[in-house]
């Protein structure tokens, strides 16, 4: 399953190809950013930060991501 927040939606794409889509009311205050491939994350956040997103935190593995969460 994988998340992205684009502009004011959530769009959530489960195993089997299940999509749902949540509208968010308000900007984030921290973004968190999975990726394991540098390249693709490094450009996930230029994109949010032209989008007017600052607080963004970037990790490579869903264990470190799920630490962040805990810790934040």
């Amino acid at each position: 399953m994988w998340k992205c927040l684009i502009l004011s939606a959530i769009f959530t794409v489960r195993e089997g190809g299940e999509k749902t889509v949540t509208e968010v009311k308000s900007k984030p205050n921290k973004i968190l950013v999975v990726e394991d491939d540098e390249a693709s994350s490094t450009i996930i956040v230029r994109l949010l930060n032209q989008m007017g997103f600052s607080k963004i935190i970037q990790v490579e593995n869903g264990n470190i991501a799920l630490s962040k969460l805990y810790l934040n």
